[in-house]
């Protein structure tokens, strides 16, 4: 079985300031879905978007802290060193060609542009 671990999810994991309520029962899950060897899948844009919030909230002690247990969970992950596993970040060279094409395809295909997107 496959989780996808989402911002909000690393949030409550990370105890963001202002952005988790549910530690506890977040933890909890967690050691269930290790426990039964799920696959939990970490969005390069979820970590992104993490460290974001991580910057915005709380004190500068708290978002320091924070940032110090965000930066060990994503250095372990990608180390292969936790339960956790990071998407690969796309190639430079993918990124651009996608952006060349995706101007023509947006004004052609209204909505379909965001199944590009994700493709």
């Amino acid at each position: 079985m496959i989780c996808i671990v989402d911002t909000s999810i690393l949030c409550e994991l990370l105890e963001v300031p202002n952005m988790s309520e549910k530690h506890v029962q977040f933890t909890q899950a967690l050691k269930e879905k290790i426990k039964i060897s799920e696959s939990l899948i970490v969005p390069m844009p979820a970590i992104f978007e993490t460290g974001n919030h991580i910057g915005q909230n709380g004190s500068g002690r708290q978002r320091r802290s924070t940032a110090e247990r965000f930066a060990t969970f994503v250095r372990d992950a990608i180390d292969g060193n936790a339960p956790f596993t990071p998407t690969p970040f796309p190639d430079p060279e993918d990124i651009n060609k996608w952006l060349a094409e995706f101007p023509d395809w947006a004004g052609t295909q209204p909505h379909a542009s965001r199944v590009h997107l994700v493709i």
